[in-house]
């Protein structure tokens, strides 16, 4: 995944009203499935538990990120690391 798509995807999920399925065969009460828009997790949906003004800032954070990194070719490395975070691929040491 190049990092314009992982600044993208980060964006798609602080800004996704996420819908888990919590009927089989996608998931059940106790362990819902996959956002049906975005593909997070319930998990990581769970543990975001971001106030909706915060999700919003990050979001056109990470907005202009990923058009600064389409335009030149370069990702803004703190940007990128957040966007990993909200991605689930790494965390904050």
């Amino acid at each position: 995944m190049s990092p314009a798509e992982e600044l993208a995807s980060a964006i798609r999920q602080l800004r996704c009203e996420h819908s888990h399925p919590c009927q089989p065969p996608e998931g059940s009460l106790f362990a819902p499935g996959d956002c049906e828009h975005c593909g997070t997790s319930w998990a990581v949906t769970t543990t975001q538990g971001m106030s909706e003004p915060l999700r919003a800032q990050l979001a056109e954070l990470l907005k202009s990120a990923a058009w600064w990194t389409q335009q030149r070719g370069g990702a803004d490395r703190y940007a990128l690391n957040v966007a990993r975070v909200i991605n689930g691929k790494a965390a904050f040491r």
